[in-house]
């Protein structure tokens, strides 16, 4: 069978390896993320009930990532055909990372002419502890890898084909309706496309390329202008409503301004997980990002492969609002800057072009040893708090019951999961109950006695410890401790979670603290 021959070898390794390094122990580690709750119920109302969201939707993000979750779910009969409902997001994760194993090992192997350099770039991704912890969370960041890896094969492999710098475009224009911070990498990758189009024909192909890319990308704001929802009420009168204008302008402002050296800036915060989940990655790529920007003479590609990396890590590093798992495109940029920078070293010191022959050696002992450092990923259990408290609340509470949760239980308990199931039709998540007018001063009356459970998680708590949630704190503070989910789990990761019931006891804050 051709599928069989030489030629596919390594790709068919690539794909199954990278199956198996994200896929066993997937439903177990890491701990279900809000975010993922989130962009899995966007993604059933949008594809499964032809809506926005349960909520207003405020274009804090283009909708195509979760339109294309939305479609996975569709695909595989629904969000809860393998169990909890953010099971089949994960699932769809794994296949996005290993078809962008896969697109990395052609890209490497494109620039190096070297198969090798392309199998160890894709090993370096589907392996490193790092990547494995966040490739495997519905992140809309995954989406958007898997969209940029793919715009930058077709871009390095283009040449003078017109097809190619069209895809190219199209793809990139995905990865930013994916998601939006793509946007921060146009100048790098402006400069790729136009050392890469140079020819008789280098303006159709430049103009090929960025109008597809811009053609795509300018759906977001005329979804917003078709739904009257472009400008700030506040510019032009009228009906106050949601806006993308003041949306940009609200992210844009989101940070504390801090110096990234400094302890309590989100960028030294995010380091200390970066290196805590695995350091190998995140330093060699580093040290990959400086010895190619050295090659600007010798190696273009190099260089520019240095140069996305560098842009991307001064996007992350200028002081404003960022989360930890913003630094999955930097492990693209870092596996495939790894493999340049050793073919750089390789071709310039000869003690270590004698080394070849050890090279197999080398490679399977380095194989191992980060493998070895990425056992904890295939072992560890720490959703089980989580699914428990669902599985709680769905058999014991009355249907009526008006429920405050974390994002990640959202869609289990407000939907039927099977026809023996029960629906919560009042269920809402928790921030939307504090910020959101509709929910707190139209359904809640802005009275916590409207409220009959509420659930509390770590991320729940340190919302209120800020300060910053006023009609939680009220419902927290009224009520008593119902059951607590907490099974050892927490030291390795997870998160406890407990149910109250509202009842204006006073005793809320109490036994919480006391248990």
């Amino acid at each position: 069978m051709k599928l069989f021959k030489l030629k596919y070898f390594f790709p068919i390794i690539i794909l199954i390896f990278t199956l198996l390094s994200h896929g066993i122990n997937l439903f177990n580690y890491p701990v279900f993320l809000g975010d993922e709750g989130i962009y899995s119920f966007q993604a059933w109302w949008l594809v499964g009930l032809g809506k926005l969201g349960p909520y207003t939707y405020w274009y804090d993000h283009a909708p195509f990532g979760w339109f294309l979750l939305g479609l996975w779910q569709r695909l595989t009969f629904g969000p809860f055909s393998f169990g909890f409902s953010l099971n089949s997001g994960r699932i769809l994760m794994v296949v996005l990372a290993s078809l962008g194993s896969l697109g990395i090992y052609y890209l490497v192997k494109n620039l190096t002419k070297n198969k090798y350099l392309g199998l160890f770039s894709s090993f370096v991704f589907a392996i490193s502890p790092l990547a494995i912890f966040y490739h495997r969370m519905i992140l809309l960041d995954n989406i958007e890898t898997f969209f940029l890896i793919f715009s930058l094969l077709f871009l390095f492999k283009a040449k003078k084909r017109g097809l190619y710098f069209l895809l190219s475009g199209i793809f990139y224009g995905l990865a930013f309706l994916s998601k939006e911070i793509v946007i921060f990498l146009l100048p790098s990758y402006v400069l790729a496309l136009f050392w890469q189009s140079k020819g008789k024909n280098q303006n159709y192909t430049r103009f090929l390329c960025l109008s597809a890319a811009f053609f795509i990308i300018l759906f977001l704001p005329l979804l917003a202008l078709l739904r009257g929802e472009l400008f700030p009420s506040a510019w032009f009168g009228g009906k106050e409503h949601v806006s993308l204008i003041e949306t940009i302008l609200f992210q844009l402002s989101r940070g504390s301004g801090s110096r990234p050296w400094q302890p309590y800036s989100y960028f030294s915060q995010s380091l200390v997980k970066w290196l805590d989940h695995g350091s190998f990655l995140f330093l060699a790529g580093l040290w990959a990002m400086i010895v190619n920007l050295f090659n600007f003479k010798k190696d273009k590609p190099s260089f520019l492969f240095s140069l996305f990396s560098l842009n991307y890590l001064l996007f992350l590093a200028r002081g404003s609002f960022i989360l930890d798992f913003y630094i999955i495109p930097l492990l693209f940029f870092f596996s495939v800057n790894i493999s340049l920078a050793l073919r750089s070293i390789y071709e310039e010191f000869k003690l270590i072009k004698k080394l070849k022959p050890f090279y197999p050696i080398l490679a399977l002992v380095f194989c191992f040893w980060l493998g070895y450092s990425s056992l904890y990923l295939f072992t560890t259990k720490v959703t089980g708090n989580q699914t428990e408290v669902v599985n709680y609340i769905k058999n014991n509470l009355p249907e009526e019951s008006v429920i405050l949760v974390d994002d990640f239980a959202f869609l289990d308990i407000r939907l039927k999961r099977n026809n023996n199931d029960k629906a919560f039709p009042r269920v809402e998540w928790y921030s939307k109950a504090e910020d959101d007018p509709q929910i707190r001063e139209e359904e809640l009356k802005n009275d916590w006695r409207n409220v009959d459970f509420l659930m509390i998680d770590d991320y729940i708590e340190k919302g209120m410890a800020s300060g910053k949630m006023p009609f939680l704190e009220k419902v927290f503070k009224n009520s008593t401790l119902v059951k607590e989910f907490s099974s050892g789990e927490e030291k390795r990761g997870g998160i406890r979670v407990s149910l109250f019931k509202v009842d204006s006891k006073n005793k809320g804050f109490e036994e919480f603290i006391k248990n």
